[in-house]
Formats: C-alpha cells, sequence, structure tokens
C-alpha cells in the first residue's frame, strides 16, 4: 500500500537521487517556518476565469551564430580555399579549445545539416549542432601539438537527408577502445557506432576534400571538430494537442511504479510543450483554450484519500486522480528550486527531448513537501519569476501561481527523511508571481 506523507515527521526536501541532477540533490529547506505560518487560501471565482494566468510568458530565443572567443589560425580560412588537408594549426587551435570545456553547453547554433554543409568558408569557427546517421566511421594516425597523448584521429561521416558534413575527434591508442566519441549520461558512456542516429554540438574547421580516415571527399565538404555527442536512436515526432499525449499508459497504482517519472507520457507532454512553445501555452491558458481547475486543501485531501485507500489490486479504485490526470491545474506557494538538466543528465526517449527544468514547489495546501514539476521551459520564459534559491530564506508574502497537468503520482526519499513519501507530480506549463 502506498503511504501519504505525514506532515509531522516529514522533510520539506527533494530527494536523495531523483533525476540525476547533482543540485536535485539539494535540501529544500528553505521557509519552512513561513511556509506553515503564511498559508494562503486561494478561492477561484465561479467561471473558473479568475484561475487564468494574467502575465503572458515569452520563448526563450532561439541560439543565434557564435564562434569560437578567440578565431586564432581559423581566421585565415574564412577567406581560403578548401583545402586537401587538415590546417595543422587550426586543427589544434579548435581541438584545445574544445578540450578545455570552456564553450557554453548550449551555446551551439542547431541548424539541419544540408543548412551547414552549403555554408561558404566564412563560417569557419562557428559553434553549431547537428543531426544525421553516423557513417564510415574510422580512425587514422594523426600527432598535435595541443596534446601529445593524441596519436589518432576519429572521424566519420554525418549524412541527413543526402547532406553531409565530417566528424573528426581527438583519440588515443593507450585509452581502451582508442577514446573513440562517446555519449555521456551521467556515469554512462556509450560509444558512438557505425549507423546510429547521434546529434553533434562542435566546431565548424575547414571545407575539406580529399581523403579522411576511410571518407573519399571529392566535392569540399565541411569539418566539424566534434565537442559533444548525443545517440538518439529513432524519432518520433510530437504530439500535435495535449489530448494526444499517452496518459492512459500511466502506471502508478504500486509502490514500485511511483519510484520514475520517465515513460511516454512523461517525455511526449514535454516533447508537445517544447513544439508549442511557452508564449502559446500561456495564451492558450489565458484564453480558456486549456481549461484550468483549483488543486488546493480539498484536492490534495481528496488525492490523499485515494492514495490511502489503493491496494494495488483489482479494479482501480481512484476515480478521482485517474480522472484528474491530463488536466491543467493551478495551485500556489514558494519555488524552492529550479533544476536545468542538459544532455548529460536527460536520457534517450521516443521524441529526442533533450533538456528539461525540474521545479520544486512547497505548495500552500502542502507544505511539507516538495511537490516536482517537470518542464521544457526555464524561469526565463516567465517574466516576475526570479530563478529561486535553496539557500536563500523565502519573504512569506511572495510566491506564485504555477500551472501544470497532473501526470502521475510520485514517491521519493527526502534529504534527511525517515523513508520515502508520495506526491503528486505535474509538468509545469506556466509560471507567475502571486498578487498578495
Amino acid at each position: 500500500m502506498l503511504t501519504a506523507p505525514d506532515p509531522k515527521d516529514r522533510s520539506m526536501t527533494p530527494p536523495r537521487s531523483t533525476f540525476g541532477s547533482a543540485r536535485a540533490l539539494v535540501a529544500i529547506v528553505v521557509v519552512c517556518a513561513a511556509a506553515l505560518v503564511a498559508v494562503l487560501v486561494y478561492r477561484p471565482g465561479g467561471d473558473g476565469s479568475s484561475l487564468r494566468p494574467l502575465d503572458r510568458a515569452v520563448d526563450v530565443p532561439r541560439v543565434g551564430p557564435t564562434e569560437l572567443p578567440d578565431l586564432g589560425p581559423v581566421a585565415a580560412l574564412r577567406a581560403a580555399a578548401p583545402a586537401t588537408a587538415f590546417d595543422a594549426g587550426a586543427l589544434d587551435h579548435v581541438l584545445g579549445v574544445v578540450a578545455a570545456g570552456t564553450l557554453g553547453r548550449r551555446a551551439s547554433e542547431r541548424l539541419p545539416t544540408a543548412t551547414v554543409a552549403a555554408f561558404d568558408g566564412a563560417a569557419a569557427g562557428r559553434l553549431v549542432e547537428v543531426a544525421g546517421t553516423v557513417r564510415a566511421l574510422d580512425r587514422e594516425a594523426f600527432t598535435s601539438a595541443a596534446n601529445a597523448g593524441w596519436d589518432q584521429l576519429w572521424a566519420f561521416a554525418l549524412e541527413d537527408g543526402g547532406a553531409r558534413v565530417v566528424v573528426v575527434h581527438p583519440g588515443t591508442s593507450k585509452a581502451l577502445d582508442g577514446a573513440r566519441p562517446v555519449e555521456v549520461r551521467g556515469d554512462v558512456r556509450d560509444p558512438v557506432q557505425e549507423g546510429d542516429r547521434v546529434r553533434v554540438r562542435g566546431v565548424l574547421l575547414q571545407r575539406r576534400t580529399g581523403s579522411v580516415g576511410r571518407l573519399s571527399l571529392d566535392a569540399p565538404t565541411w569539418v566539424v571538430v566534434g565537442r559533444e555527442y548525443r545517440i538518439t536512436g529513432p524519432v518520433q515526432p510530437p504530439p500535435l494537442r495535449l489530448a494526444d499525449v499517452p496518459f492512459a499508459s500511466v502506471l502508478d497504482r504500486t509502490f514500485g511504479q511511483t519510484k520514475a517519472v520517465e515513460d511516454d507520457a512523461h517525455w511526449g507532454l514535454l516533447a508537445w510543450m517544447d513544439a508549442r512553445g511557452a508564449a502559446a501555452v500561456s495564451d492558450d491558458l489565458r484564453s480558456g483554450a486549456l481549461p484550468v481547475q483549483a488543486w488546493g486543501r480539498d484536492e490534495f485531501l481528496t488525492w490523499k484519500h485515494e492514495l490511502e485507500a489503493e491496494r494495488g489490486e483489482g479494479a482501480d479504485g481512484r476515480t478521482w486522480t485517474r480522472a484528474a490526470r491530463g488536466r491543467v491545474f493551478v495551485l500556489t506557494g514558494w519555488l524552492a528550486d529550479a533544476v536545468s538538466e542538459d544532455w548529460d543528465l536527460v536520457r534517450r526517449n521516443p521524441y529526442d527531448v533533450d533538456h528539461r527544468v525540474i521545479y520544486w514547489l512547497l505548495s500552500d495546501h502542502y507544505a511539507h513537501a516538495g511537490i516536482p514539476f517537470f518542464s521544457s521551459f526555464p524561469v526565463s520564459c516567465f517574466p516576475g519569476v526570479s530563478p529561486p534559491d535553496p539557500k536563500r530564506a523565502r519573504d512569506p508574502r511572495a510566491g506564485v501561481r504555477v500551472y501544470g497537468v497532473f501526470v502521475r503520482n510520485f514517491s521519493y526519499e527526502p534529504r534527511g527523511g525517515p523513508g520515502d513519501i508520495t506526491v503528486p507530480s505535474f509538468h509545469l506549463l506556466h509560471v507567475e508571481p502571486v498578487r498578495r
């Protein structure tokens, strides 16, 4: 039987190990006293209009053309003709910058491979993200002034819809498997293989002809110095509507089923949000196209009653919980944390969702436990909402209204807490300051 949290002995902290992010392990110990003293009572209007957001979200700006902070010898390649050999100085320079790890994780401009393949030489030094299928993966002998340990150069074609670029990556014969390109997710390191569909973040070096590894380049072809890899596998298109997200596939009746959130509904909803955009989603909430219901004290009590009564056998008696799944609710409280995750933490999934933000809400009506909200939208999408700082005490007069889709029950072990607690989990569509 799943047991709901006991407010007398449960800690207001996020899980010890939930979604892979180091920040998700930080204890949410803010405003415990304030949350218990200054609980709001939120009562919507009869027609539901007062539940709608007052503020309009803004979309995350697309990353525009970005280049190396210091082009060095790469600058000369912008006016150079395609060559049959690498410019050794430029290649060493780019490899050194990539190895230093100073380039921003999401600084690369995401572009179709065909667009990159058509660039002229003036694009040398640009940071790009491209996707395609790995072909002709091989390595060749190599020496580098940037790192004496690099004695081989991995190379492969990245092909997509008839367009092609070449990706190179430094390796060493002394490392296991030659230090071939790998996808890194937490402690997992998966090598890039022939035939994989891969997304690559890297730096445009120069246009090459001639031989690179097993490749024979008859026409000038861009060479990308790879800096990060994500193996995607086949990718499904995002759901067209919120109603198309497979909420019926969610399993959360037994305790074991509530220990994880990453199912088709989780990824499908994030993919829908990413395709729709924060501004359009907030417009749908403001117009009523996405109906909103309150999730306050009564809703928490109803949800808790069904949680405690469920035995995980026979017919599922959680009538209210099942009906609430996939619907949009508004909750009030304080943002305790917002944890951003990127390629290194977001696991492979059918929709190739590669980023997410995990918000932790201390609810006005369930203040003893952190409520997780997963989102495609960072805090910067929401005017007037400050990034939460879990180390800074909260002003009890400040708070937020959070709009989220209820998806499932989720269980986690709080830091310092005696055992697991179970809470409702949501996907965050919008958040705005509360006018108190």
